[in-house]
């Protein structure tokens, strides 16, 4: 029988101690942080062939490495514990444990030698001060360069269901960071939103905001933009993006790729992307310098805005602010790579006046037969038409006053004066009138004038027609000059369509102005001047015997009476426009009333020679 001691006891741990002690030497010298132990001494051909450890891989392959990052959650102060059941044997072997672990998870799930692989270090993200300790980012090194190993895991990193989530490390892969090869790996800013760039595609993620990861995917490329992808919006904008960076820096095809597209703000997006050296994508080495000079190159076109990024199909909205990687940022500089389209401002002050936004640019279609009016407003020239409650030009003497009221008004004793509706007022006929226009056909020709307005009734005024000629001939001289300057200037990106995003598309819709040139000349040629007493002499003759009208304007109209039974010859028009220049005469034996459905303009003499015209004392002109 053995008595045991407290002496004992501390014997005992002391041995425990030295055994642990030897343990862990014995682990330090079979797994070190930068390599793992095969046994017996190569675990595969490749190791056999090639080499199993840090110092041997980098003595055979020099340079030809390439480093790698990605982010999995663990926490800092204890990765690799959950690897070793029961116990806890330092920080050492933990550590240990996690690397070599996370090496297997890696070169199984891409079915490569574990003996390529070798962690370089394990670390926190944040500052002296501050680190998220349930992250870390895991560093390793990868022999030799190998862009299709590169763009496997990268793959696998954004698929949940792909072999890297089965590893005992790798599960907990953080698929946003994605992988990150320094020497690679860079980022730019473009100013479309990313609506634009994906539109159905767009993953929202509320803590992280919105993205794009189908470069990472390697969705589109894998399919190699095949037809069930060609309408694809994602897939077109990441073609015209990696057409526009192999054209700019003289690119072989699969040496610019496209990661990720993320959300930077409402109007532009951060695109990350990946410059391959081409002895990468051979499996050959790994050129340093070379990358180093396209990014260096890429940093000069974005301060040249004559280089060939800003003639890209979308690399032209390409942000220096950002520079590249945030670095060597830039400030916004002039250059005619638009957009939008800036032709040189129309003479009309009032277009003037809307084009630096100091004026609504606002329309009211006013229907002269109806008398109902529509209004609409638009952001820009040539924009969509959005409804507006009211936009009252004061200026167009179709309208009239229909619609408006009298309001109500203080007498002085603190009390309102209104007038009363009348019956007639209510059932749509002026006040004080026998006939509501619009209750008779209108007469008269309806003529187009200028800004698809349209002259309807009795207008006949050299004063509207001068302006409507000199109007439409201003609208011709618009389009020839913008057409002109469209030609000159579309191949640097013209569009009014916010929804258009590359030249290619912008090419495509650009408005064909032909065929609206030729409308408004047919307009001028033979509508304008030929109307409104243009070639012939301007007389109108009102026989109120018979109703009818004739002269320059032929119509005819009806005999009504009034309460008291007494006839009257009545001409209806939609409106009434008549200048000093015409010559009016009234005769027959009925009196006559001239009625209108909007306003009523009369500035010329109605000659009645005595005698010709009786049976009633008086003219009647109303208008609604």
């Amino acid at each position: 029988m053995i008595l045991w001691s407290s002496s004992n006891d501390k014997m005992v741990l002391s041995i425990i101690l030295v055994l642990l002690l030897l343990l862990i030497s014995a682990t330090q010298a079979a797994i070190t942080t930068n390599s793992i132990t095969t046994t017996p001494p190569f675990s595969d051909t490749w190791c056999k062939q090639n080499c199993n450890s840090l110092s041997s891989c980098d003595e055979l392959f020099q340079t030809n490495s390439v480093d790698l990052r990605l982010k999995v959650h663990f926490p800092i102060n204890n990765v690799g514990s959950h690897l070793i059941k029961d116990k806890y044997l330092g920080t050492t072997v933990s550590s240990q444990s996690f690397a070599t672990q996370f090496i297997l998870d890696i070169a199984t799930a891409t079915d490569t030698s574990p003996c390529r692989l070798y962690v370089q270090d394990v670390f926190p993200e944040g500052t002296d001060n501050y680190w998220d300790s349930e992250s870390v980012f895991v560093s390793f090194r990868l022999f030799p360069a190998d862009a299709s190993f590169v763009a496997e895991l990268t793959r696998q990193i954004q698929q949940p269901n792909s072999a890297l989530y089965d590893g005992h490390v790798t599960h907990t892969t953080d698929s946003l960071y994605g992988l990150v090869v320094p020497q690679w790996d860079h980022s730019l800013k473009l100013m479309f939103s990313i609506q634009l760039a994906g539109d159905s595609d767009v993953i929202d993620y509320s803590e992280h905001g919105r993205y794009l990861n189908q470069g990472s995917l390697q969705t589109c490329a894998a399919n190699d933009y095949s037809t069930h992808l060609v309408n694809n919006t994602y897939c077109k904008f990441e073609k015209y993006l990696i057409q526009d960076f192999e054209r700019a820096l003289y690119l072989q095809p699969g040496q610019f790729v496209v990661l990720f597209i993320k959300k930077a703000d409402l109007h532009s997006v951060i695109v990350s992307f990946r410059l391959i050296p081409e002895v990468s994508m051979n499996n050959t080495g790994q050129d340093i310098a070379w990358v180093e000079s396209k990014v260096t190159e890429l940093v000069t076109q974005i301060a040249d805005s004559e280089s060939l990024l800003y003639s890209g199909n979308v690399s032209f909205k390409i942000d220096p602010t950002w520079g590249i990687s945030g670095k060597s940022k830039q400030t916004r500089q002039f250059s005619k790579y638009l957009s939008q389209p800036a032709p040189s401002t129309s003479t009309d002050a009032y277009e003037r006046c809307k084009a630096t936004n100091r004026c609504p640019r606002a329309w009211n279609d006013y229907n002269q037969s109806l008398a109902v009016s529509s209004y609409t407003f638009q952001e820009y020239l040539n924009g969509e038409h959005v409804q507006a409650n009211t936009f009252l030009d004061f200026e167009d003497r179709r309208v009239g006053i229909r619609g408006w009221e009298q309001s109500c008004r203080n007498d002085g004793d603190n009390s309102e004066l209104c007038l009363p509706i009348s019956p007639e007022e209510s059932n749509n006929n002026p006040t004080g009138a026998h006939w509501s226009p619009f209750v008779f056909d209108a007469l008269g020709p309806t003529v187009q004038a200028s800004s698809n307005k349209w002259n309807q009734g009795l207008v006949l005024n050299e004063q509207v027609l001068k302006q409507d000629i000199a109007d439409q001939t201003e609208a011709i001289n618009q389009y020839e000059s913008l057409v002109a300057w469209l030609d000159e200037e579309y191949q640097y990106g013209v569009t009014n369509d916010v929804m258009l995003r590359s030249r290619e598309e912008i090419r495509a819709n650009i408005t064909n102005y032909t065929e609206i040139i030729q409308t408004e000349k047919k307009i001028f040629a033979e509508t304008l001047t030929r109307s409104q007493c243009s070639n012939v002499q301007c007389s109108l003759l009102f026989n109120t015997s018979d109703a009818t009208l004739s002269g320059v304007v032929n119509a005819t109209g009806v005999i009504t009476t009034i309460p008291d039974g007494s006839e009257v010859a009545l001409w209806a028009f939609d409106s009434i426009d008549l200048d000093e220049h015409v010559n009016i005469t009234l005769t027959g034996q009925r009196a006559m009333a001239l009625v209108s459905r909007s306003s009523v303009r009369i500035n010329t003499t109605l000659h009645a020679i005595p005698g010709t015209l009786g049976g009633f004392p008086g003219v009647s002109v109303l208008n609604d």
